[in-house]
């Protein structure tokens, strides 16, 4: 099920993290471009973690997505800083609402 290697993906990707091993990119969709997963209430909880994770690694892609998953009820702050983040680091802001939105937003 695409889903599930979806929610696998996404839990590889923090157990890496946590045991210190980073990939480049949380999804590579083509050789040209990838995509970085964030959660709001992630990053809410931990709002370093992104600009640090873009500070200390390269993506070598052409199109390069922050994909993020609206998932809390007052996001507009959030919302806005991780769009300035976009700009800054030359990044594709996707939003979505669920996780079968932001699969879909990887399939295509």
């Amino acid at each position: 099920n695409f889903f599930d290697s979806i929610r696998f993906g996404l839990k590889k990707s923090l157990t890496d993290r946590i045991s210190g091993w980073q990939p480049c990119a949380d999804y590579s969709m083509s050789r040209s471009s990838c995509a970085l997963y964030l959660s709001l209430r992630y990053h809410q909880l931990n709002p370093n973690y992104i600009y640090e994770r873009l500070k200390t690694t390269k993506l070598p892609y052409q199109l390069k997505v922050l994909l993020v998953q609206c998932d809390v009820n007052d996001s507009s702050q959030s919302l806005k800083e991780l769009a300035r983040l976009s700009i800054i680091y030359e990044l594709t802001l996707l939003i979505s609402w669920n996780d079968e939105e932001s699969a879909k937003y990887l399939e295509t």
